[in-house]
Order: C-alpha cells, then sequence, then structure tokens
C-alpha cells in the first residue's frame, strides 16, 4: 500500500480500482509534473559536506526555472509527454516553481540538512505491505513531506483536511518499524540510549514521537501534524475495508475528489462500468443516473432564468 494507494482507498474507491486493480498509469498533468519535478530538483539543494549548493535564493530560483523546461524536453523524448490543457501552462507553472524555489531556499539554507532524502521503504506490518517515498527525514524524529496543491489551485489545505490525511500515518509506522529492525537507521535517526531500549521492546513506541511537517511549495509554510496509535488502527481497518471492496468488485466515486484526481481523463463515473469490455465485472454504486443529472441541470437552469426574468420586472415596475 503505497501513501496514492491510500490516498485513494480514503477518497474515491474507484480511482483505487483503477490504481491497483487495472494497473492503470495516471496522466502526467502539469501540477504533477511540476511537483515531481521539484522534488528531484531539493536533492541537489546541497553539497556533500551540507553547505547549500547555491549562492542565493535568485541562483536556485533560475536553476530551477531553466532546469524545468529541461524536465519537460525530457519527459517528451522518453514517451511521457505532459498533458497541458493549454499552451501557456508550462510558462504559469514556471513561474510558481521559480517563486517556491525562492521561499525554499530562505528555509534550507538556515536550516541543517536532512539526515535522509526520498528514502524509500517497503515492509510488512501485520500481513499488509507498505511502500513509498519520505521526502525528508530531520532530526528530533520529523519527516516533512513537500505539498504542492496550492500549486495552480486557488483553496489552500485545512487543518482539518491535513489531520484526516492517511500518509502521515503510513510515515510514521514506516518510520518507527525502520527504527525497530535496523541499527543502521536507528544510528542514522541519532537515537538515544533509553529510545533504543524502548524501540527494542516496543516497534511502535516512535509512531507518537513523529512530527510529520506539511510544507506548502507555493507558501513556504510548515505545518506540523502529530500521530497516535489509534491512527495505525484505523489505517489497517481503512485497508481491510478498502480490499474487501476490491475483492467484490464494488467502487463507487466520490464526485468531490474529481477535481484532483488522476485518473479523471480516464473515468465516466456516470456510465456503468459493469457494461465497459475493459472494466467487466465491476458494479458501480452510482449517485445519479444520467437522464437524471441531466433533468437536474436543466431545471437547474430553468429556474434561473425565471428568478431573473422576475427581478428584471420587478425592477423596471420600480424604477417607472
Amino acid at each position: 500500500w503505497s501513501p496514492t494507494a491510500l490516498k485513494n482507498a480514503a477518497s474515491c474507491s474507484l480511482a483505487l480500482f483503477y490504481d491497483k486493480v487495472m494497473k492503470l498509469r495516471p496522466t502526467k498533468v502539469a501540477k504533477l509534473a511540476a511537483g515531481d519535478f521539484i522534488h528531484k530538483f531539493i536533492e541537489r539543494f546541497y553539497k556533500e559536506d551540507g553547505t547549500p549548493a547555491y549562492k542565493s535564493a535568485e541562483a536556485f530560483s533560475n536553476a530551477a526555472y531553466g532546469g524545468w523546461f529541461n524536465y519537460i524536453d525530457y519527459q517528451k523524448a522518453n514517451g511521457n509527454p505532459i498533458a497541458w490543457q493549454n499552451n501557456g501552462e508550462k510558462y504559469v507553472f514556471s513561474e510558481m516553481i521559480k517563486k517556491a524555489c525562492g521561499l525554499l531556499y530562505a528555509k534550507y539554507s538556515v536550516e541543517q540538512p536532512p539526515l535522509l532524502i526520498e528514502f524509500p521503504y517497503k515492509f510488512d506490518y501485520n500481513g499488509r505491505v507498505y511502500s513509498g517515498k519520505m521526502d525528508e527525514i530531520r532530526r528530533q524524529h520529523v519527516i516533512r513531506d513537500h505539498k504542492n496543491k496550492e500549486l495552480g489551485e486557488e483553496k489552500p489545505w485545512t487543518m482539518q483536511q491535513l489531520t484526516a490525511e492517511v500518509q502521515p500515518r503510513a510515515y510514521a509506522l514506516a518510520y518507527s518499524l525502520l527504527a525497530h529492525n535496523f541499527e543502521w537507521f536507528r544510528d542514522k535517526i541519532q537515537l538515544n540510549e533509553k529510545e533504543r531500549e524502548e524501540i527494542q521492546n516496543d516497534e511502535l513506541c516512535l509512531v507518537e514521537k513523529v512530527t510529520f511537517e506539511y510544507q506548502f511549495l507555493q507558501s513556504g509554510q510548515i505545518v506540523p501534524i502529530k500521530v497516535s496509535r489509534r491512527d495505525i488502527r484505523d489505517l489497517e481497518l481503512l485497508i481491510d475495508e478498502s480490499e474487501l471492496k476490491l475483492q467484490n468488485r464494488v467502487v463507487a466515486p466520490n464526485r468531490k475528489s474529481c477535481f484532483f484526481c488522476l485518473y479523471k481523463d480516464k473515468c465516466n463515473d456516470y456510465i456503468d462500468i459493469a457494461q465497459s469490455p475493459s472494466i467487466s465485472g465491476v458494479r458501480q454504486l452510482k449517485f445519479f443516473e444520467p437522464d437524471t443529472r441531466t433533468n437536474l441541470v436543466k431545471n437547474f437552469v430553468i429556474g434561473r432564468v425565471a428568478r431573473k426574468k422576475t427581478k428584471l420586472r420587478q425592477f423596471s415596475l420600480k424604477f417607472k
């Protein structure tokens, strides 16, 4: 279970079906590509001695600006072109990336380098396999993740949304289990003697000590999140429920998450996908039938026009 699969499980079981059962590759939209590029570019920020590889925020931002267009050409040359909504989108995101990297430089230039960057993990816990990659592991049990949701979007995350996210739970679980199983990891994250003794006796003792930090790339804001043991139990329940849905081939679209979905160009959630030859044998729970939806829209438009005519008539009588 990757962070993406867990997120789909919590938000939309139809997206989870596309990911885990059909193995569909999500379309690389501009927002996804920008986030991927920034993650890769940040890895080059520090030299081997831990000092910044760039002399100023301007130098770092300009390098990112040029690197973005090289990244676009590289993706196209390797058969993975970015799906642009319009011709100017790449330039809009280039300015956003430039601004984000300027804010990152201001933060990183005064911080110590992370202990681990883009650290991959894969483990089995209670019969469930977890895998993923942590953006940064820092001192004092801090895991930092770069959020690019604000790139190109008007509405930022709310604290309620951040607390409900499943990603911090998976990372905190991975962090504690890695410390329990590997001596080199305990050395790397600089556990003291008391913590080393605790982790040998309790494999989840570091879960509640972890501070998960969301770093928003567009604003530079860092929001800390704490995880509890109860969150880990909830995570396991979510996985079990999701696996049951997939086994029974029953999936339900969540239209509230459609705007952010990476499979929306492959999904028509108003069609019963049991009739689709590509994904036969799957029953989809539909909130509105196509005809019902059309009538709802039609009635809404008719009602809106009627209200406008009434207001104009009232205004005209009042003016006379």
